[in-house]
């Protein structure tokens, strides 16, 4: 529905071609983690994943990439994640290391559920991006 206003607002309109100017990606961080397969990932581990999404942020336009995540602090402030019908019923883990192993793939989508899982893999992948093994011509955020 938000998009559908912002189309209207649009001077413009829809175009089906990309502009060719963009200085800032937004990447809605969930939507990418779960886009990410973890399924044949080798070694099955959060740094393997973690370079998976870096190299999918490299082909994203611009020079400025933002990686957002977000979090309500009770069921009580998220409509979406009710309407969505995601809980926080995921069993906790304690990630500490790049070097840990993933989750199961049949445990993933539980495992994503947990807010405890989600604030750890957003620190992980904020330490990953700023560590001294990534050279890129790109400012990444992650939030």
């Amino acid at each position: 529905m938000f998009s559908n206003k912002l189309q209207l607002l649009s001077p413009t309109g829809v175009s089906s071609t990309p502009p060719n100017d963009i200085t800032v990606s937004i990447v809605d961080a969930m939507r990418l983690v779960r886009m990410i397969s973890i399924k044949n990932m080798n070694p099955p581990t959060f740094l393997s994943w973690a370079k998976e999404i870096y190299s999918y942020i490299e082909t994203l336009p611009g020079k400025i990439v933002h990686i957002v995540f977000d979090n309500y602090a009770t069921s009580d402030d998220s409509s979406i994640s009710f309407s969505k019908g995601r809980t926080d019923s995921g069993i906790v883990r304690n990630i500490s290391s790049l070097n840990q192993v993933l989750p199961q793939s049949n445990e993933w989508e539980n495992f994503l559920t947990n807010r405890s899982n989600k604030l750890q893999t957003t620190r992980l992948l904020a330490d990953y991006f700023t560590s001294d093994d990534i050279i890129t011509e790109k400012q990444v955020f992650v939030t």
